[in-house]
C-alpha cells in the first residue's frame, strides 16, 4: 500500500499538471492589435515565493528586462520592455526561428555561390562551395574578419583554407553575419510578400502593452482561471484519497 500512498501524495503536490489549462485554447490568444495579459503571475500559475526570489535576483543583478509570454498571454512584465535594445547574440535565436516558419521555401543545399554570397576578400571557389546549411550551422570553412568578432574571435580563428566546408566547427560572426544576410536575400526572392509584412506587422506590434482593452482582459481572466480550475480539483481528489486510504487501513488494522 505504500506506493499507492506515494502516488496520492505525488497528486496533491503535483495537482495534475498536465491536465491544467493546455495550450490549445491558446490559439486565440496570439496578439492583434495587443497582447492579452494574465491580471497577475499567480493566475498563469507562477508560484508567488518562487517568482519574489526570481525578482529579488532580477533586481541585484540590475537586468534592463524580462517577459515572460504564457499560451500567448503576458504573464510577466518587468522593466523596458517598449525600449528598443542592442541584442547582440540574441539575433541567432530570432534568426533560427524565422528560417523555422520558412524552412519549406528555402533551399538549404544551395552554395554560397548560387545565392551570390561573396566578401570584401574576395571569396575562393572552395569556399563558395559552401552551403547555407554550412552557414547556419557555424561549419562554412570560411575564416575571415567579421564585424562585431569578440577577441577569442580573433585570436582563435583557424587558418584560412584549413578546413573543408561542413567538416569543422567554429563559432564564428562570419558565419552568423552571412546568415542573416542570406535569409535577407533569400526574402526578396522566395518567401511571399504578404508573409513578410505579417512578420513584419506582427514585430512592430509586439511590444505594444498599452492599452489592454477590457475584452482581452475578461478573455485572459476567464483562461486563467481555467489554468486553476483542473489543479484545484485534482487536489481535492487527492485530499479525499488519502482520507479515504488512511480510514480504510485503520479498519484493517
Amino acid at each position: 500500500m505504500k506506493w499507492m500512498l506515494f502516488f496520492i501524495l505525488l497528486l496533491i503536490e503535483l495537482g495534475f499538471p498536465s491536465f491544467s489549462y493546455a495550450n490549445s485554447e491558446g490559439e486565440d490568444r496570439y496578439p492583434t492589435e495587443y497582447w492579452h495579459q494574465y491580471p497577475s503571475p499567480e493566475q498563469a500559475g507562477f508560484i508567488s515565493g518562487r517568482l519574489a526570489k526570481v525578482e529579488k535576483f532580477y533586481n541585484k543583478r540590475e537586468f534592463a528586462s524580462l517577459l515572460i509570454i504564457k499560451h500567448g498571454a503576458i504573464a510577466v512584465d518587468w522593466g523596458e520592455n517598449s525600449r528598443r535594445f542592442l541584442v547582440h547574440s540574441i539575433r541567432k535565436s530570432m534568426l533560427s526561428a524565422l528560417y523555422g516558419v520558412h524552412s519549406s521555401d528555402i533551399d538549404f543545399h544551395k552554395t554560397l555561390l548560387e545565392l551570390d554570397i561573396d566578401d570584401n576578400n574576395t571569396l575562393t571557389k572552395k569556399e563558395r562551395s559552401a552551403t547555407l546549411l554550412n552557414v547556419i550551422s557555424s561549419r562554412s570553412g570560411v575564416y575571415l574578419p567579421a564585424a562585431a568578432e569578440g577577441g577569442q574571435m580573433m585570436s582563435g580563428r583557424p587558418k584560412r583554407g584549413s578546413h573543408a566546408p561542413g567538416s569543422h566547427w567554429w563559432y564564428n560572426n562570419w558565419d552568423f553575419n552571412v546568415a542573416g544576410s542570406a535569409y535577407t536575400n533569400m526574402a526578396k526572392i522566395y518567401i511571399a510578400q504578404e508573409n513578410i509584412d505579417g512578420a513584419k506587422k506582427m514585430l512592430d506590434q509586439a511590444l505594444h502593452f498599452e492599452p489592454r482593452h477590457k475584452q482581452a482582459n475578461n478573455l485572459v481572466q476567464t483562461l486563467a482561471i481555467k489554468e486553476w480550475l483542473l489543479p484545484g480539483i485534482a487536489l481535492v481528489i487527492g485530499v479525499l484519497a488519502l482520507i479515504i486510504f488512511v480510514v480504510l487501513r485503520k479498519r484493517s488494522s
